[in-house]
């Protein structure tokens, strides 16, 4: 067993602190570790008081006094709490205008969605007890009951109101379908549509999908606090550093939510992490470098758990508009020259999927030897460099995200192997908040590291990213008709055959045009400790499944 001495208070602020003071202990001291413990203030003992025993004499007095028992009392059950550690922060808690996919990550704890997200790509009811397409009209009927966490009824005008809210966000492309919301009833909401799309139903259970009250926007900073009608509400969030949340006792499935309080602490070392999880101050952690699971494999206590993710980690290209970016030939030189399997060894220690597309947990998935530049060339990218005609004394900078671990040990392999084709490559890490605001802004002029998942359907993979404005974000800038179209088709129909052949076109344009090149598609590794119970990951990657984790102890 770990030892597990400490408050859960103590426990939140020596996490947090963990990447300064082990230091020692990151390198496998368990002692170390725990002089990282908040230290106590000396115990001090209250001067003895003498009772005096019926009859008897005190200070020349008799007593004649009686004893009454006093009553028992039963000290409250402590508070279910678990502290799980991630290195990467949120920016904001903003349901519908930070587009980090930590953000995302948390949104399903404190929000609902009209559609939850199954753990096999699919959906069941969740704020919507049932739904039907009535040819354009995609008819949702709410569940009654249900209150936000300022005690508010959720009624069909809430629905209305934040699905506008939806689609005036960084994410529309995801809901471009959507041409009209009425509501019929208090609880029945009519959401007209372009055609019938898998797609939409999919979209509309996450990302942005979220429910709040009509006037949240306007009434509150959803940015540091959140009003849904999810499992936790927000006790506190401190930018960067944590987030602690308390179950909401008014919420639908209460009786399944397993804890009382849930604290997500930020520490960008992960292997303090490791040594938090080690000496008990943290129960859980979801790492973003598999190779972190390394130091705590085989520690009594603690289980190390490993599954097949839908996410991936690529190498970006969303400067299509500048030199020498905008060269089809120069970007194809570029990653002919890049040996994913190396950097999948060196950044997450193998425990991944080799690309060709989108990773194959998600279905329609180009297999990776499919893809023209999978596998490393050197001899085609040096013959792609020269009929570029871009000058390779050009000097090239890389950007990576401060906290993706798994991102600048890529950014590091990648940089190495493309010097061998004669290219001098820097890499600028960036803090997130930084790099998301250039992404938005399309204002990147150079590559970039990037990271995601959160998909149920390759609709969500593509179209907000890839279409061309207005319907898409075109975040690469690329400007495509061709992919446009095939996006279009593909939310055109609900036949899954006839999709899967549009995304798999998709995936053979993008992989030729290089908007973006997949690297791999990382297992998620963390681990927990046996105080934990029914734990799970979801495959998105966002913290669904925290809703029903236990603690015991």
């Amino acid at each position: 067993m770990r030892p597990r001495g400490r408050t859960r208070r103590a426990t939140l602020w020596v996490a947090l602190m963990m990447s300064f003071a082990l230091v020692v202990a990151a390198c496998g001291d368990d002692d170390a570790a725990d002089t990282t413990a908040a230290t106590q203030a000396p115990t001090t003992t209250a001067a003895p008081t003498t009772t005096a025993a019926p009859g008897t004499t005190v200070a020349g007095e008799t007593t004649t006094t009686t004893t009454t028992q006093a009553p028992a009392t039963t000290a409250p059950a402590a508070p279910r709490e678990m502290v799980f550690a991630t290195s990467v922060g949120a920016p904001s808690l903003d349901p519908y205008n930070e587009i980090s996919d930590a953000r995302m990550r948390r949104s399903p704890l404190m929000y609902d969605a009209l559609v939850d997200w199954t753990n096999d790509f699919g959906v069941s009811p969740g704020l919507a007890e049932s739904w039907e397409y009535d040819g354009n009209i995609l008819r949702f009927h709410l569940r009654e009951g249900v209150v936000f966490h300022n005690g508010a009824p959720m009624t069909s005008a809430d629905v209305v109101y934040s699905l506008g809210k939806i689609l005036e966000s960084p994410g529309s492309g995801f809901y471009s379908q959507i041409v009209n919301v009425t509501a019929t009833d208090d609880f029945t909401v009519e959401v007209e549509v372009s055609a019938p799309s898998d797609a939409l139903l999919a979209a509309l259970g996450g990302r942005y999908a979220y429910i709040v009250p009509e006037g949240a926007v306007e009434d509150y900073d959803l940015a540091v606090t959140a009003v849904g009608t999810g499992p936790f509400m927000v006790d506190e969030f401190a930018q960067g550093e944590f987030l602690r949340l308390t179950k909401n006792p008014s919420h639908w499935r209460s009786n399944e939510v397993g804890l009382d309080v849930l604290t997500i602490v930020v520490v960008p070392d992960e292997a303090s992490i490791a040594a938090g999880l080690r000496t008990g101050e943290i129960d859980a952690a979801l790492f973003e470098d598999a190779r972190i699971a390394d130091l705590v494999e085989g520690t009594e206590g603690i289980t190390v758990f490993e599954e097949v993710a839908a996410r991936w980690d690529i190498l970006d290209f969303p400067a299509f508009d500048v030199e020498p970016w905008n060269n089809t030939k120069f970007r194809q030189a570029i990653v002919a020259a890049i040996d994913p399997s190396a950097v999948m060894a060196l950044a997450i220690n193998g425990r991944g999927t080799l690309l060709g597309g989108h990773p194959p947990a998600l279905w329609a998935s180009l297999p990776y030897e499919d893809a023209p530049y999978a596998a490393q060339n050197l001899e085609l990218a040096a013959t792609l460099l020269a009929e570029s005609g871009v000058d390779p004394a050009t000097p090239l900078k890389l950007i990576s995200i401060q906290g993706y671990g798994a991102l600048n040990s890529s950014a590091e392999v990648i940089a190495d192997q493309l010097g061998d084709l004669g290219l001098n490559v820097e890499i600028e890490v960036q803090e997130l908040g930084t790099w998301i605001d250039s992404f938005l802004a399309r204002g990147f002029d150079t590559f970039t590291m990037n990271a995601w998942g959160g998909w149920i359907d390759p609709d969500m993979v593509y179209f907000n990213h890839l279409h061309m404005l207005p319907d898409g974000k075109d975040f690469r800038k690329w400007d495509n008709q061709e992919v446009s179209d095939l996006l279009d088709e593909a939310r055109g129909t609900t036949d899954r055959a006839t999709r899967e052949a549009l995304y798999i076109q998709i995936q053979e344009l993008t992989a030729e045009e290089v908007p973006w090149f997949p690297l791999y598609s990382a297992n998620f590794v963390g681990a927990y400790g046996d105080n934990v119970g029914n734990w799970g990951v979801h495959p998105s990657g966002y913290y669904h499944d925290l809703r029903w984790v236990t603690v015991s102890g």
